[in-house]
């Protein structure tokens, strides 16, 4: 037993706590204040772990919404392309490979379709300065008409139609369209060519109506002079 300085007795266990008791406290706040961090970093990490699955399912549906995107380009049945300010071809879909006749590798780039597509180097100058000014378009614009030789050495006409996507991976990016107007452009020189020979057959027609007449009168008057001579009947 030990004796404390009023005189009573203490035992060593509560003296040693006496002596230890401030530390102790320390101890226990440091202890406290551990276990708030440790809530705090616990009620971050599921923050955290909500927002990681909210990106993780953005991202999932940016992903599906990309593949749809992809899936109506490709199965659109008018020829379209994407293309970037750099002259990338980004993608482009069956219709386009199809009529134009050539590949993804034969034209990979804006420069190269333009190449293939057009052999008179000014107007290849012209088309690849026309496709530079859409990358600053806002809006969809109609570029008109475009003749062109596919490969197959077939004379083509599409009806272009552009706007922008924003940008892709850090660059202007824009979807380009076309309809293939090659078949109604011909029915349109044929309906022109109908109308023209009609115009000439009713020319025609009112040309000799107009001959008719006096060679009707010249054609009575003949008549007239033959029965006369049959009859005797002439004199000059």
């Amino acid at each position: 037993m030990l004796i404390d300085s009023k005189g009573e007795y203490k035992t060593k266990d509560k003296l040693y706590y006496k002596e230890f008791s401030p530390f102790i406290k320390v101890l226990y706040n440091m202890a406290k204040k551990i276990e708030k961090q440790f809530g705090l970093v616990k009620e971050h990490k599921l923050t955290l772990e909500k927002t990681v699955k909210k990106l993780k399912i953005s991202n999932d549906e940016l992903e599906s919404k990309k593949k749809e995107l992809e899936t109506i380009i490709q199965e659109a049945p008018n020829p379209m392309m994407l293309h970037n300010e750099n002259g990338e071809i980004l993608m482009r879909n069956q219709a386009w490979v199809d009529s134009s006749g050539y590949s993804i590798k034969e034209t990979s780039t804006i420069d190269a379709w333009v190449n293939v597509m057009y052999a008179d180097v000014e107007t290849r100058t012209l088309i690849k300065n026309h496709i530079k000014t859409l990358y600053a378009i806002t809006e969809k614009i109609d570029e008109g008409e475009l003749t062109f030789l596919n490969k197959f050495g077939k004379s083509l006409t599409w009806q272009f139609g552009s706007a922008p996507l924003g940008l892709i991976e850090g660059k202007r990016t824009v979807i380009s369209s076309a309809m293939d107007i090659t078949e109604l452009k011909h029915k349109d020189e044929m309906l022109i060519n109908q109308s023209r020979h009609a115009a000439m057959g009713e020319m025609i027609g009112m040309i000799a109506h107009q001959w008719r007449q006096p060679i009707s009168v010249i054609s009575m008057d003949a008549n007239n002079m033959l029965a006369d001579i049959a009859l005797e009947e002439f004199s000059t």
